[in-house]
């Protein structure tokens, strides 16, 4: 029997070899396909991003209009009209909240790689490392959904009650602390040594400021211009000396000029003959 089954492979070999080699499913794109797949990409990222943008000023007045998606006669507010409602309700509102705007920059970003052509590798990171931003931030914001539902989502409310549950407020908060560092340590290399520095050169900033303060001290300025109003003074009554003489001689010939003539005039007295004649 195990003769039978080795000639048998045996033929099936033989056979494929003489059809010729298999052909693999390539997934590479040429050129004009990555222009057009990465042109793609980038125009739906500005299109998700302005429709997250216009939930905030459309998002109440659509909820009427969302359920009834597929009746042409009702208009909605957004600014792509019901398709941007529709995805904005879905991402924002029931999904990841304020957060979800990483999502159209990372679509965006996927483009430009595919368009350029460049390495993925760090493409993945980015979504990988985007995603787990996105429901960081979003259960962070779920502290604030009572207030405002927006910024932290469904997913972001939910997730974070359910935290609160199990953890408290208190436990929640460490537990993103605690993630927050492992993902600056991870992804940026932060080490406790950063933190010293970071503390020493502010240390440093604040020691030249408060010698910087020291050098740029008020100087008071000398008022007493006793030696220079004693020099004005001296200058004025030499200049009044010198004037005087003239004030003076100015003066006499003032008092030594004669008067004008005023003419006389002559009061012609009666006669004694008349007035004689007069009495009688």
């Amino acid at each position: 029997m195990a003769k039978r089954k080795t000639k048998s492979k045996s033929k099936a070999k033989t056979a494929s070899r003489a059809k010729g080699p298999s052909k693999k499913l390539s997934f590479k794109l040429s050129s004009q396909q990555k222009l057009i797949f990465g042109s793609l990409l980038i125009i739906l990222g500005i299109l998700m991003f302005i429709a997250f943008l216009s939930y905030f000023f459309t998002g109440a007045a659509d909820q009427s209009t969302i359920t009834q998606f597929s009746e042409r006669d009702i208009e909605t507010e957004n600014w792509l009209n019901k398709i941007g409602a529709w995805v904005s309700e879905t991402f924002i509102h029931k999904g990841f909240g304020v957060a979800s705007f990483i999502f159209s920059g990372l679509l965006f970003l996927s483009g430009i790689y595919v368009t350029l052509d460049i390495p993925k590798s760090r493409l993945q990171r980015h979504w990988i490392w985007g995603t787990l931003i996105v429901i960081w931030l979003s259960i962070f914001f779920g502290f604030f959904s009572h207030k405002y539902d927006v910024l932290g989502g469904t997913v972001g409310f939910e997730m974070n009650s359910f935290l609160q549950d199990y953890l408290g407020k208190i436990g929640t908060s460490a537990l993103l602390a605690f993630i927050l560092i492992v993902y600056l340590a991870i992804r940026f290399k932060v080490t406790g040594q950063t933190f010293v520095n970071l503390f020493k050169s502010a240390k440093k900033d604040l020691k030249s400021d408060f010698k910087t303060s020291e050098d740029n001290e008020f100087v008071g300025l000398d008022n007493n211009l006793s030696e220079e109003a004693e020099a004005i003074k001296a200058a004025l009554d030499l200049n009044f000396e010198k004037q005087q003489p003239e004030d003076k001689h100015s003066a006499k010939e003032t008092i030594t000029k004669e008067p004008k003539k005023v003419p006389k005039v002559e009061i012609s007295e009666p006669k004694k003959e008349e007035a004689e004649l007069d009495i009688e």
